[in-house]
């Protein structure tokens, strides 16, 4: 089992009976751009342990304010959190590192895009 999913599950594990009264055991909620790898770690999660999980992704912002209005037991988000999340009493646990690219089209007329 990868690092990644093992945490997760560990996580999920913990959050079992914190659960909002809804038709799944653990709500997760949190940012689109992670969705799909989110969606693979539940269905994974839920093969090993037969534990529902609802999974949605409106975003990091709406996933951090359902957790902070205990809507929702883990929210995923795609940046750290802030000084003011963590004075709140929310602690960040990465779970993955995503590379991201920009791509230029060669028939660009922009002429003074440079690599930095």
């Amino acid at each position: 089992m990868s690092k990644r999913l093992g945490s997760f599950f560990m996580i999920c594990l913990l959050l079992v009976g914190l659960a909002p009264d809804t038709d799944a055991d653990i709500r997760v909620v949190g940012s689109a751009s992670n969705l799909e790898l989110m969606r693979n770690l539940v269905i994974a999660f839920g093969t090993h342990t037969g534990i529902p999980v609802d999974l949605s992704g409106p975003g990091s912002i709406e996933g951090i304010h359902q957790l902070v209005k205990r809507r929702a037991d883990l929210a995923y988000i795609s940046f750290e959190l802030t000084d003011a999340h963590t004075a709140s009493g929310l602690i960040g646990v990465p779970y993955f590192r995503d590379g991201v690219a920009v791509v230029v089209n060669p028939s660009n007329r922009k002429s003074d895009l440079t690599r930095a």
